[in-house]
């Protein structure tokens, strides 16, 4: 236990955002693959040309980022082997979805093998800061107790409602497009797979990663604070959209209180689907 409790914190967040990263860039770098491929056997040559040069960044990115996996992988002495076992079953995966499946249902395996393949290295690289990574992580049985902190969830609504009346007021498009409309429309408008994903997949991978894992290691090097903080802004900017970074990270500070106050991620999961069933019902009533 001695040796685990000098590993530094940073390095576990390191190699995280290193190999999620990687992964993602992965599976795009798979499709451009395949996309060359299929412009070479229809003789597109004007296509493939252009395709070559974000091949070739795409190639440089993924070896610059092979070598910081690496190098924060050896600080954790984790095996190379475990961590490339996701990565061969992703392109497999990958592979298989570029060829065979074109439909929003491509698209739902695509965001599952990112959700769970970051899931996957939060617990790979837990088990190097404790043998129990799962109560490390806060995942346990709800008590009676931890209920009543659910209603800090609606701490998060006055300043999320503010901000929307911000942006509608001073008229502000960047920030203005609909997050959730935008997920309805890539899975072309399938509420059962919508809700699958976000009141489901969603809640639960993201609550792991970033009110378990993330929130665990910053609050093991820094304060509370910090570790509510970082992992809320981090939360929202995972969104991408920039409709969804601030409220996503409103949203984040709420439940990182939740955690906080009943050191249970069980707790957020709850909160986050619920919020999010909400938000669902909401966009599909409006469409």
């Amino acid at each position: 236990m001695a040796k685990l409790k000098d590993l530094k914190p940073l390095n576990g967040l390191f190699l995280f955002f290193t190999c999620s990263i990687l992964l993602i860039l992965t599976l795009q770098y798979v499709d451009l693959i395949t996309n060359l491929f299929f412009q070479f056997s229809n003789e597109n040559k004007d296509e493939t040309n252009n395709s070559i040069f974000p091949l070739l960044i795409f190639s440089i990115s993924l070896i610059t980022l092979f070598l910081f996996t690496d190098f924060y992988r050896t600080k954790l002495n984790i095996s190379r082997t475990k961590i490339g076992k996701i990565f061969s079953l992703a392109i497999l995966i990958t592979t298989l979805n570029s060829f065979f499946i074109q439909s929003s249902l491509s698209i739902l395996i695509q965001i599952l093998i990112i959700d769970f393949g970051c899931l996957y290295f939060v617990f790979l690289i837990s088990k190097s800061y404790s043998t129990n990574k799962i109560l490390w992580l806060g995942i346990k049985k709800i008590s009676n107790r931890d209920i009543r902190y659910f209603f800090y969830y609606f701490l998060a609504w006055p300043p999320i409602i503010l901000w929307g009346t911000l942006i509608n007021y001073y008229d502000l498009d960047f920030f203005n497009s609909d997050y959730s409309k935008t997920i309805i429309e890539m899975l072309n408008n399938n509420l059962i797979l919508v809700f699958f994903l976000a009141c489901i997949v969603a809640p639960v991978c993201e609550e792991i990663i970033f009110r378990g894992f993330v929130y665990k290691l910053v609050k093991s090097r820094y304060t509370i604070k910090h570790a509510i903080i970082i992992n809320s802004i981090l939360f929202g900017i995972i969104h991408f959209d920039p409709s969804a970074i601030v409220p996503a990270t409103i949203l984040g500070i709420s439940l990182s209180i939740i955690r906080h106050k009943t050191e249970n991620v069980i707790c957020t999961i709850i909160m986050h689907s619920l919020h999010n069933i909400f938000a669902l019902f909401m966009t599909s009533q409006a469409l």
